[in-house]
């Protein structure tokens, strides 16, 4: 009976171990895929989906590898998506988290060497996002700008069509008016003819 019960509990945890096993690879293989669909949204430059996507990765994952390339994820969409200097001094937080946890292997793949391109130094030291980052005010204002002056080239080139075409008709036109001017022409020489033929036949002696 000791050896029935004892073989039967070995046989649960066995089994148990399996289970947990078959769970934990299938959330290695979802936490991968979700991880590439976060990287691939990146490429697509769909920013806003790829934080999304990586913000809840990270929080997620029981996979500390993937926790830190979805860390990472998060840490340059931020970057990217950055305005504020306040989202900018978060956004550069993340990006410092991630780095401290980040070993590079080998050295010589370390994609923090990149960081003299996108941060800079601000008075006082501090470290500020130097890409073509603009205060939130400043940028809306710009895109405002950018849509006026967008509407103004669009009215201009309808306007520049409608005098191509006005051009074109009274080209049309003014090319008739000479072509009548010429039938009118050739018809009143034709009747002075006439009449020269006419004059003619009168003073010839009878």
């Amino acid at each position: 009976m000791l050896v029935a019960v004892a073989l039967l509990t070995g046989g649960c945890a066995s089994t148990n171990r399996i289970i947990d096993d078959l769970r934990h690879t299938i959330r290695f293989e979802t936490d991968h895929e979700t991880l590439d669909n976060g990287f691939a949204a990146l490429q697509q430059r769909h920013y806003a989906q790829a934080e999304a996507i990586f913000a809840d990765l990270k929080d997620t994952t029981g996979s500390k590898t993937v926790q830190r390339k979805a860390r990472y994820g998060y840490a340059f969409t931020r970057l990217m998506r950055a305005r504020t200097p306040g989202q900018q001094a978060a956004a550069i937080a993340l990006w410092d988290a991630w780095r401290e946890t980040y070993s590079p292997d080998p050295e010589w793949e370390d994609p923090r060497v990149l960081e003299p391109l996108f941060l800079c130094r601000a008075k006082g030291g501090q470290r500020t996002i130097c890409k073509g980052t603009v205060p939130e005010g400043d940028y809306k204002a710009s895109l405002q700008k950018s849509r006026r002056l967008q509407l103004e080239v669009d009215a201009l080139s309808r306007r520049l069509q409608a005098l191509e075409i006005s051009k074109t008709e009274l080209l049309d036109a003014k090319n008739q008016e000479i072509r009548n001017l010429k039938e009118k022409i050739r018809a009143l020489e034709a009747i002075d003819q006439k009449i020269q033929k006419k004059k003619k036949e009168i003073s010839a002696p009878q």
